[in-house]
């Protein structure tokens, strides 16, 4: 879903699009795969309330309209090169609010903010009741998106926990997915060469854009990938987050992380000189609500991949009810899931069980 709106006076055209348009003096670059709509343009799919994964440009007489889904996974930056854009060659910072569409009008941008949603804190649920609610999220949204998407769907296997749920989920309840994996059990994943120039300056990254996840992903360009990716910060594994809950009931991150060498996330969760007090500082606010919804703010603007031409994913862990239902999981339970994602290993329980048997003990990757 790559753009760039360009002004007269802004000649750094990006590498890999087509100019799909002008208006009131405003030039519209695109990458391929979009659909052509009446007055626009429109890639991804939309599934109710602007829940899904979306862009939608619409021409008007003084400029551009841009609306995206209510939680999107690209971030987006206005400066001297372009007017607005989120192409790499452009995104010198991600300087944009997340939950807001925008307007091109005579050469000036302005944006409309989202209606805010009442957030509900302090139910304290079970394990049980959180994992439930958490499979239902996900079995609801998938059904949602494959209704809506033109063509086929595949899950790679990645061998983790997130696409693990996913896979224990898409065959409890027989969803039209296809699967896919090696001999060992893992994701096939992309190669240089597979990667047209553009994905490449995504994989490439820089220090204002990691590109990780984009070296990490399979490439589809026929079929949508139902992604396992925001599966890990969405349900609150990450060292900052845990972090600022953890302050509030006297525990020490560090010294409870070390308590549990040989969980799933020990490695994954090793913090850079083995102090996370450096590498995540957080606010240690004295309110439990005002950390909680510090936390929400942390992961709207998490950002790891979104599609690129003809690569196009379904994120069925990017919703943004899923981290509330982790804040709203009683203490003890999230302590143990923090460390050990006990609300996976539940779904999974729940939904195919099996499947566990094929994740390994502990998970590899260090975070940082």
């Amino acid at each position: 879903m790559i753009f760039s709106f360009m002004t007269p006076g802004q000649i750094k055209r990006p590498p890999g699009m087509m100019k799909k348009g002008e208006s009131a003096g405003v030039s519209l670059f695109l990458d391929v795969g979009w659909t052509k709509t009446e007055n626009g343009f429109f890639k991804g799919y939309k599934i109710k309330d602007r829940t899904g994964n979306y862009t939608e440009i619409t021409k008007t007489d003084e400029g551009w309209n841009v609306e995206f889904d209510n939680y999107r996974t690209q971030g987006i930056t206005s400066n001297y090169i372009s007017l607005f854009s989120n192409h790499p060659d452009h995104r010198e910072t991600d300087n944009l609010p997340i939950d807001r569409d925008f307007h091109i009008k005579n050469l000036q941008l302005y944006s409309t903010p989202f209606d805010e949603e009442s957030i509900y804190f302090g139910q304290d649920l079970s394990l049980e009741h959180c994992a439930h609610n958490i499979m239902m999220l996900l079995k609801t949204y998938m059904e949602e998106a494959l209704e809506q998407i033109n063509g086929p769907a595949v899950l790679h296997f990645s061998g983790g926990l997130d696409t693990g749920v996913l896979l224990a989920i898409i065959n409890k309840f027989n969803l039209p997915v296809e699967i896919k994996m090696d001999n060992q059990g893992k994701v096939l994943l992309n190669q240089p060469h597979e990667q047209s120039p553009n994905f490449q300056l995504f994989a490439k990254g820089s220090a204002n854009f990691p590109g990780f996840a984009y070296r990490q992903v399979p490439l589809e360009y026929s079929k949508y990938l139902i992604s396992g990716h925001y599966g890990g910060i969405e349900m609150l594994r990450f060292p900052q987050h845990v972090k600022e809950i953890f302050q509030h009931f006297g525990l020490d991150y560090n010294e409870e992380l070390q308590k549990c060498k040989g969980s799933y996330l020990y490695n994954f969760l090793q913090c850079a000189d083995h102090n996370c007090d450096t590498t995540y500082p957080t606010p240690n606010y004295n309110d439990m609500s005002k950390s909680r919804y510090w936390i929400l703010d942390q992961i709207k603007y998490n950002m790891e991949i979104q599609s690129v031409e003809k690569s196009n994913f379904i994120f069925p862990w990017r919703q943004t009810e899923i981290p509330i239902q982790m804040l709203n999981l009683n203490f003890e339970s999230f302590k143990e899931h923090v460390f050990h994602s006990t609300v996976h290993k539940k779904i999974i329980e729940m939904c195919d069980e099996k499947i566990i048997n094929i994740i390994p003990q502990e998970k590899e990757k260090e975070i940082w």
